[in-house]
């Protein structure tokens, strides 16, 4: 049987019977090709939901001891002495992302050479330098794309050595793109200028920065004057005009071997290759551009959307924190509080000396403050209200169909999953139902080919195909039904507009604290823990959803979650202004 890894068509040999890795690999697009070859799939490792819980703590562990190395490793090669949290703030998103992500391929390669029926699979003679991306940005992007995944199942399979193997090198397939190849002169020349005036700012306007804060901008200036500073705009998506080559010589030298297994072994290898140019051979310049276009020594540095991928800002934040600023956090979505597992959560939570919340809070964590949300109060006070005679917005996800940072969410192939829920809640609902649904696709596709694959499964339901903000087309809308655990019902929550969610509960793990607080959703019929639940629900309060959505007990369920997960205070400006104050000591 021939082993096929990724979508790359030119590494198939389809006059043979097929292995497919995973479920990434069979393109919807190309379905009239994979379905015309014998093939089977192998299962995925993380279907195993209790599995993957383990291997987020074991990996959450290597992430740690990488991380403690790395500072070393990193101040020895800059010749400077920087803390661990510096550095955990500028690399931390790139390296848990990178373990997470190289443990998931590493698992597949496992799982396929332990299965003794395959006879071949073609790969490229990737080397453990086969991709350096210049930024985050550029690996991210890379990281859900077949030629990324192709060259790195390469390299694990030739490193293993247990999976009968040709070297086929198609020179196109070893093109990885890099996202910021050209210069955006106007934009550059537009942050210039705004950093200039910045700079202008009197000392009392430049004590609390905010960067990314994910405020309307007239509610982040109403702050700013609450704080007795002007209003400003600070932008630090920045980056080099001109990247530095690899120093093969200098990544050589970079040696690792702390690998405890097969696994940390092969960590040890790829790091110093793989770890962005910005990181090492771009630094110094980097730094020094840093210091030339922003300011120094904010008594508060606060942002919510910033940390991972933004590389200005965190060079910034990691410099001016050694020096004693504060650096404050807020949650910037829908899951964090309530989902059982999340990297990205544990990291923003580690390198604030305070984490804003939506209402939750965590025992003896005196990093969490509770906070009404700017974003969400905004919502509450715009009053959208549902059109009598409205359509059903129904709003999906998208996720990459590799997986990426680890939390409680359904992962890669098990979109096939969700993609069968949705059907099965079509099929439960009425005809006059059917009639008024509008399915809204996520923004991005990933490779799933949504539309083309939704408008097979289900032929007569309509598809959203403006480009409308989801709150302006909220407001031609009688009902919303969500299917997801993030953000979007947290802010029709908010608006107090009729809600029906439904998600399976399999791939959407919840914290136990949390889960009082979903029962009273289930129990007021607002969630659902199976597609033709929610169905039903919809065809009974479908004519009139906004009587249904007054009634006391729904009232009362919505009202205590959202004390808890989506808190809102038309005086949140206050709230925020006198937390703020305190920690800075005024």
């Amino acid at each position: 049987m021939f082993l096929v890894t990724t979508a790359l068509e030119e590494f198939w040999d389809k006059s043979e019977e097929i292995m497919f890795l995973g479920e990434w690999c069979k393109l919807y697009s190309r379905k009239n090709i994979w379905e015309g070859i014998k093939h089977s799939v192998l299962p995925y490792h993380w279907d195993n939901r209790d599995r993957l819980f383990q291997d987020y703590l074991y990996l959450d562990r290597c992430y740690e001891k990488y991380l403690l190395l790395l500072t070393k490793k990193l101040n020895e090669i800059h010749k400077v002495n920087h803390s661990e949290r510096y550095w955990r703030i500028i690399i931390g998103p790139w390296l848990f992302y990178f373990i997470e992500i190289l443990f998931d391929r590493y698992l597949s390669i496992v799982d396929a050479g332990n299965t003794a029926s395959i006879s071949n699979t073609w790969i490229t003679d990737s080397n453990r330098d086969f991709f350096t991306p210049r930024n985050f940005k550029d690996f991210f992007e890379n990281c859900i794309d077949d030629k990324y995944n192709h060259l790195l199942y390469s390299y694990l399979i030739k490193k293993r050595g247990n999976i009968p193997y040709e070297i086929v090198n198609d020179t196109s397939s070893n093109e990885i793109v890099f996202t910021n190849g050209k210069i955006d002169l106007r934009r550059r020349i537009l942050l210039n200028l705004i950093n200039i005036c910045n700079r202008l700012l009197p000392a009392h306007s430049k004590r609390y920065i905010f960067v990314a804060p994910y405020l309307k901008r007239s509610d982040l200036f109403k702050l700013q004057l609450s704080l007795g500073q002007l209003p400003a705009l600070y932008y630090f998506d920045i980056d080099l005009v001109f990247y530095p080559d690899v120093d093969k010589t200098l990544r050589d030298n970079f040696f690792l071997s702390n690998g405890a297994n097969e696994f940390e072994c092969i960590l040890d290898e790829l790091i110093p290759y793989q770890m962005p140019v910005l990181y090492i051979e771009g630094y110094e310049v980097f730094c020094r551009h840093i210091d030339n276009v922003f300011f120094e020594r904010p008594s508060l540095i606060f942002t919510a959307n910033a940390s991972i991928s933004i590389e200005g800002f965190k060079f910034w934040a990691a410099r001016e924190v050694e020096r004693g600023s504060r650096l404050v956090l807020s949650q910037h979505g829908g899951h964090h509080g309530m989902g059982r597992w999340s990297s990205e959560l544990k990291h923003e939570m580690a390198i604030s000396d305070i984490y804003f919340t939506w209402g939750w809070s965590e025992k003896d964590n005196i990093k969490i403050c509770p906070m009404p949300s700017g974003k969400l109060s905004g919502l509450k006070k715009e009053k959208i209200r549902p059109k009598k005679d409205g359509i059903i917005l129904w709003v999906l996800m998208g996720i990459p169909r590799y997986s990426y940072w680890m939390y409680s969410i359904p992962i890669g192939p098990q979109m096939l999953t969700y993609f069968e829920e949705q059907k099965r809640f079509v099929d439960g609902v009425s005809e006059p139902v059917r009639d008024l649904l509008l399915i809204r696709p996520y923004m991005r596709d990933f490779g799933w080919n949504d539309r083309l694959r939704l408008k097979n499964m289900m032929p007569s339901i309509k598809q959203d195909n403006e480009k409308k903000p989801f709150l302006e087309k909220l407001k031609e809308s009688r009902l919303f039904i969500g299917t997801y655990n993030s953000t979007t019902y947290l802010e029709t929550f908010a608006a107090d507009f009729p809600t029906i969610i439904f998600w399976n509960p399999l791939y959407w793990e919840l914290r136990e604290e949390a889960e009082p607080y979903f029962k009273l959703l289930h129990d007021a019929g607002i969630l659902h823990y199976s597609p033709e639940s929610a169905a039903k629900k919809v065809n009974d309060i479908f004519h009139d959803p906004m009587s249904w959505w007054m009634l006391d007990n729904v009232q009362r369920a919505k009202n205590i979650f959202c004390e808890r997960f989506a808190l809102t205070d038309n005086k949140w400006i206050n709230f925020w202004k006198e937390e703020l104050k305190r920690v800075v000591g005024d």
